[in-house]
C-alpha cells in the first residue's frame, strides 16, 4: 500500500465519520434545536455534488466517500426535521 492510499483511506474515514457524533447526540437527546437546518441542507447538497463530480472524473475515492457522507447527511437532516421543535 502506497502513502497516497493510506492518506486517502484516512481522509475517507475522517469524512464519513464526521457526522456520526452529531447524529448520536440528536438521537439520544431527541433535540436538534442547536443544529442549523441551512447548514445541514448545505452539507447534504455538497456531498451529492461531490458524488457527481467523483463519478464524472472517475475518482472512486471521491464518489465512494461522499456516498457515505450523503447517507449520514440524510440521517442528520431527517433527525433535524423530526426533533427540531423538541
Amino acid at each position: 500500500m502506497q502513502l497516497v492510499d493510506i492518506i486517502g483511506i484516512g481522509a475517507m474515514l475522517g469524512s464519513t465519520s464526521a457526522l456520526i457524533p452529531q447524529i448520536i447526540k440528536i438521537y439520544r437527546s431527541k433535540s436538534a434545536k442547536d443544529v442549523s437546518l441551512l447548514s445541514t441542507i448545505n452539507f447534504f447538497v455538497s456531498a451529492v455534488l461531490w458524488v457527481i463530480y467523483g463519478l464524472m472524473v472517475n475518482a472512486w475515492s471521491v464518489w465512494l466517500t461522499n456516498i457515505f457522507v450523503t447517507i449520514f447527511a440524510l440521517v442528520l437532516l431527517r433527525l433535524k426535521l423530526a426533533f427540531n421543535h423538541q
